[in-house]
């Protein structure tokens, strides 16, 4: 077996260390001596290299000084697949051309410019980029912390109150991203620095990794199995937002269940994804929902954006066969709907909001049902006032006027922005002739919903009766 020199082409032996016929040296990325070693200045002697942090499918990430400040920082080096070094240089292959090498470079300082715009406290922050050694540079903060993936080693697996905190802050930190048109494409533990305020904070930033890959035709360089979704295994399917919110649901599967999920390719043949709680059976039925949402094969099916999965995480999350209920009822179909909204709670017995909106639904139906739906909303999610809305609304009906205010109370001070409850409330009021109080009651829903015609019959009418013509 031979070894082609990058510099010259000509053939030498595979133990060779420097060509035969230039002298250029034959060491590649997996033997020793690749990495910078540690005391080497970068930048006309700005920044020192300290060690080696990692090395990703595009570059490596060292900790280094800052010499002007006295900072540590992390200083990742662009390394295209199978190059070489010399000196400190790095010796690009040859299989890709001078004009395809400088493009790249720009791409990967493009980005960095983007990325130094990119301020979020969820994001690791760019200080600086700059080209040097035949390659591109980029400097970025320190972060004081430990990888998820680490923890998740030492632990197993987390708590689902950790889990939810530290993945609503990584979705904010998307909901930045893609508002601007950018993508991580590769999401996972590793990717995930847990700091020393506990605060999740997103790293390495994958595009300019992509764009080396396609190159190559190394799609695995680009990806990390387990996480990435199907699209990113083929040239189908343009990535949208999606694309991550499928690794950020993956990186959830693995932090409450400990096991890395079964790769996407595996799923098109004779592998199933396991449903998280067959794995783990504490974790509730509506966050393995939220996950396997999230983890869909098709692009349409899952998370269309990062806001969704941030109120899904929240608590708000709108299953498929919650937003067909609702759709239905949209169309002015309310027993159809009814039916919609029991069929959902069949396979989402624990889905708060499918619940109260059902209760609310047949508010329009049947009293005894909607006190029946009202109450198990409220044992499901007590924080939430529409359920004790909905009780209040029976009981003005019912004429039970003291029994409504207390229900009534109880809705305003927990869904206060709810302008329905808050006329219901100043109807309530009113019966119980506590006049001043209704009014003021009565002007906080306006100020919700000023053309809610019940309101502004409910207001006139308490003006009337203090004679406030």
């Amino acid at each position: 077996m031979s070894i082609n020199c990058p510099v010259c082409g000509a053939e030498n032996s595979d133990t060779a260390i420097t060509c035969r016929a230039c002298g250029s040296p034959l060491t590649n990325i997996n033997s020793v001596g690749y990495q910078l070693p540690s005391g080497t200045l970068l930048q006309q002697g700005k920044y020192r290299i300290e060690k080696t942090l990692g090395e990703g499918g595009f570059g490596i990430t060292y900790k280094a000084i800052d010499l002007e400040n006295f900072t540590d920082v992390a200083i990742k080096e662009l390394c295209p697949d199978k190059f070489l070094r010399h000196g400190i240089n790095i010796i690009w292959p040859p299989s890709i051309t001078a004009k395809i090498k400088q493009e790249q470079i720009q791409k990967f300082k493009t980005e960095a410019e983007y990325l130094q715009q990119c301020i979020h406290p969820n994001i690791v922050r760019v200080i600086n980029w700059f080209e040097a050694h035949n390659t591109a540079y980029l400097v970025m903060e320190f972060v004081r912390g430990k990888p998820l993936s680490k923890i998740l080693q030492e632990k197993g697996k987390l708590p689902e109150n950790i889990v939810k905190k530290y993945f609503i802050q990584i979705a904010e930190a998307l909901q930045f991203v893609h508002a601007n048109n950018f993508l991580h494409r590769d999401i996972k533990p590793d990717n995930i620095i847990i700091n020393s305020l506990d605060k999740a904070i997103l790293i390495d930033f994958g595009s300019a990794r992509e764009f080396l890959a396609g190159l190559t035709h190394k799609m695995t360089s680009m990806l990390t199995p387990g996480y990435a979704p199907i699209e990113q295994y083929t040239n189908f399917g343009k990535p949208n937002p999606s694309t991550d919110l499928y690794a950020v649901c993956a990186s959830i599967y693995h932090a409450l269940t400990g096991k890395v999920p079964v790769a996407s390719p595996g799923r098109l043949s004779s592998e199933t994804l396991i449903s998280p709680r067959q794995i783990e059976p504490s974790i509730p039925p509506q966050i393995e929902e939220i996950i396997l949402t999230g983890m869909k094969m098709k692009i349409e099916e899952r998370f269309q954006s990062a806001e969704e999965l941030i109120d899904a995480l929240k608590g708000k999350f709108v299953s498929q066969q919650l937003s067909q209920a609702r759709h239905i009822l949209k169309q002015g179909n309310l027993t159809e709907a009814v039916t919609a909204y029991q069929q959902c709670l069949l396979q989402e017995p624990d889905n708060s909001i499918a619940v109260v909106e059902l209760a609310m639904l047949l508010v329009y139906i049947d009293d005894r049902q909607a006190i029946f739906a009202a109450n198990r909303a409220i044992k499901i999610n007590p924080n939430d006032g529409r359920g004790y809305g909905v009780l209040g609304l029976i009981n003005c009906r019912q004429k039970n006027w003291l029994q409504a205010v207390q229900q009534l109370e109880k809705a305003v001070n927990l869904s206060p922005e709810e302008s329905w409850i808050q006329a219901n409330y100043a109807w309530s009021l009113a019966k119980l002739s506590r006049w001043k109080e209704a009014l003021i009651v009565c002007d906080r829903s306006l100020k919700i919903d000023s053309s809610s015609a019940f309101a502004l019959g409910l207001k006139s009418w308490i003006l009337a009766n203090q004679k406030q013509w």
